[in-house]
């Protein structure tokens, strides 16, 4: 599993992109689903930093892994005030569609709530098992 900390700021969810599709990219996912799982990482992210506070140091936790041909991802964030829940944006809102873009592109995805944290999550399986070797998970540190 690969962590990465990053701060509670709407740069935050460009770094997790590229590194996310970095990573991927290494272990040869597809360039569609690298850039799907790219994209639905950068929108938990962009979530948690519009709606919710940072955890206690200031940051947003993030966890990535793909084993077998499941990529997992999870940001972890100080608890909002809000219910993490689709949102039905109008065609002029400028913003509203993220957990919508999560929802399409991943097979399952959820919210956890407790001791102060949310923590939403998104699975995506793959259409093949990444990697050449035997190993089949992916870790980076960050």
């Amino acid at each position: 599993m690969a962590t990465l900390w990053v701060t509670h700021a709407p740069t935050s969810a460009s770094l997790i992109r590229r590194t996310v599709a970095t990573a991927l990219s290494q272990v040869s996912v597809s360039e569609e689903e690298t850039c799907d799982a790219a994209l639905i990482a950068s929108e938990l992210v962009s979530n948690a930093v519009r709606h919710a506070p940072p955890l206690p140091s200031g940051h947003l936790l993030v966890e990535w892994d793909v084993s077998g041909n499941i990529f997992e991802i999870a940001v972890v964030d100080g608890g909002g005030e809000h219910e993490v829940s689709i949102k039905q944006a109008e065609s002029w809102d400028t913003s509203g569609r993220g957990l919508a873009i999560v929802a399409s592109l991943a097979d399952d995805w959820g919210v956890s709530v407790g001791d102060g944290e949310t923590r939403v999550w998104a699975k995506r399986i793959l259409s093949s098992v990444p990697g050449t070797t035997g190993d089949r998970s992916m870790s980076v540190a960050g």
